[in-house]
């Protein structure tokens, strides 16, 4: 018997193939994360120096993320990945900085987590 394309969407096994279309049909991704096979990819604007860390507001297609360490010798850079990993509870090592070392505008790798649950953990001032 031929699965419709409901009963494919619900099921929750499958190959990755089958959980990116799963997970493209229920929900579309807000301009700053984009999905390329496994791994979602996650457009930010980074402010150091800010008074804590803390997730901004969407500017266009980057999300702002406050940061307190200064941009001196990447403290900044891992501040933000050690943040991300804090704020969408996964290990460090799920989240890698894969553009923009040395600007404020970067792409930030995030393998291994839904789409859905990014996006929820990525709510503006919801965490500290």
């Amino acid at each position: 018997m031929e699965e419709s394309s409901g009963d494919k969407a619900m099921r929750l096994e499958g190959s990755g193939a089958d959980l990116r279309w799963r997970y493209r049909a229920f929900m579309s991704l807000p301009a700053f994360l984009h999905a390329h096979g496994e791994v979602l990819y996650l457009h930010v604007k980074v402010q150091p120096r800010a008074p804590r860390h803390e997730i901004g507001q969407v500017l266009g297609g980057e999300l702002k993320v406050k940061i307190a360490a200064a941009p001196v010798d990447s403290a900044a850079n891992e501040a933000l990945i050690e943040f991300l990993a804090h704020v969408l509870d996964c290990s460090r090592s799920a989240v890698e900085l894969v553009r923009g070392q040395t600007a404020r505008h970067k792409v930030v790798a995030i393998h291994g987590l839904l789409p859905q649950k990014v996006v929820e953990r990525l709510t503006p001032g919801k965490h500290d």
